[in-house]
């Protein structure tokens, strides 16, 4: 953007990764042609494409990893949220997003049978573009939601036993995390500033996940202040808010922080405007998303460290959205931190992948 004053995505290197093919893209009339949101990550081969929906954080680059183990007749492409170009008003309801990626995606294919997959938040925009694909007659082959949490999970433990589960995972990654890193978390939520604005889709209450009451919803999306008398968050005035909201801080040192809205979007405050905005967005359509039963089987790829805190679930939350049930496999890690960024969930993800894959086309050849 500095060079050549134009704002590109990072998926621009899916589709021009050498200098040459850089300037030939660069060169086309109009900034507008430069964003689509259909992302070619392996656009070639003879199969049926897969189609891989953008997480909270809206990249799509991520997927890439799974190319290897896909095989080159396998194409694939990525779909990135609107509003990465800085200028459009990203879509903050899972129903508009899947409405505008189905368009697009028919534009490029017509006539199913359709083959999606998601990632974390990813998951529930595929799940909600099967349903309205199904809802305009279209086959879908495969839906393959990689470790999203359904509305409304996890459900959090009771305060004391989930003290003491959260306990032991804090210490752990607390030992593994710089001190400059605890120091600036610590410095973070203890910082006074009564002026700073809450986060887009504070106000949304969920209802039965980490923000599972109103209460509990405004301390998570409290912005902390000291009280210079007693040294404690004014806003927190009983023992019990103290150990909620201390249950809660403990996520910061786990891999679930994300899973606390305020926690997700403070991680996210240093990015470029632009993709706060994409995942403030994200975080609101999450949050607010109530979906409908999907009259078919799905395959969910869970990830075998679950959240500590919560009750437990095997299914996360999905059986009851899912009519003809799940087909489930473990894939060794923590969420998206490591599903598609640590070489031994990527390889075991991208085999059975492959074979969910391999298995859905085939079924649907009639072979």
């Amino acid at each position: 953007e500095k060079t050549f004053g134009k704002n590109l995505p990072l998926a621009t290197l899916l589709e021009a990764p050498t200098v040459a093919q850089l300037v030939t893209f660069l060169d086309r009339e109009g900034e507008s042609d430069l964003w689509s949101t259909l992302v070619p990550i392996q656009p070639h081969g003879s199969k049926p494409p897969l189609f891989c929906i953008h997480g909270a954080g809206g990249n799509v680059l991520m997927y890439r990893e799974l190319v290897p183990y896909l095989g080159p007749e396998q194409p694939i492409y990525g779909i990135q949220p609107k509003g990465l170009d800085g200028h459009e008003t990203p879509l903050n309801r899972i129903s508009e997003m899947a409405a505008v990626y189905v368009k697009e995606m028919r534009d490029l294919q017509p006539q199913g049978p359709y083959y999606l997959a998601g990632l974390s938040a990813g998951g529930l925009i595929a799940f909600e573009m099967a349903l309205v694909l199904q809802s305009q007659g279209q086959q879908v082959a495969m839906l393959a939601l990689i470790d999203p949490h359904a509305p409304g999970y996890p459900k959090l433990l009771p305060v004391v036993p989930r003290l003491l589960s959260l306990l032991p995972y804090a210490a752990y990654h607390v030992a593994k995390t710089s001190p400059s890193r605890i120091s600036k978390i610590i410095r973070a939520k203890l910082k006074r500033d009564d002026s700073k604005s809450k986060p887009a889709a504070s106000h949304v209450a969920t209802n039965g996940d980490l923000q599972h009451n109103e209460q509990l919803e405004e301390l998570a999306n409290t912005e902390v202040t000291i009280d210079n008398n007693r040294n404690l968050p004014r806003k927190l005035n009983s023992f019990k808010e103290r150990l909620e909201y201390f249950s809660l801080w403990l996520l910061k040192f786990t891999p679930w922080a994300f899973l606390v809205p305020r926690f997700y979007l403070e991680e996210a405050s240093s990015l470029p405007d632009s993709l706060q905005k994409i995942q403030k967005a994200n975080v609101e359509a999450m949050l607010t998303y109530k979906p409908q039963v999907y009259q078919s089987k799905a395959i969910l790829f869970r990830a075998s460290e679950q959240p500590p805190g919560c009750y437990r679930d095997p299914k996360l939350g999905w059986a009851s959205l899912v009519a003809q049930g799940l087909e489930i496999y473990d894939i060794p890690g923590y969420h998206s931190e490591s599903l598609l960024y640590v070489e031994q969930s990527v390889r075991v993800l991208g085999k059975q992948l492959k074979v969910c894959l391999d298995k859905a086309i085939a079924r649907e050849r009639g072979v």
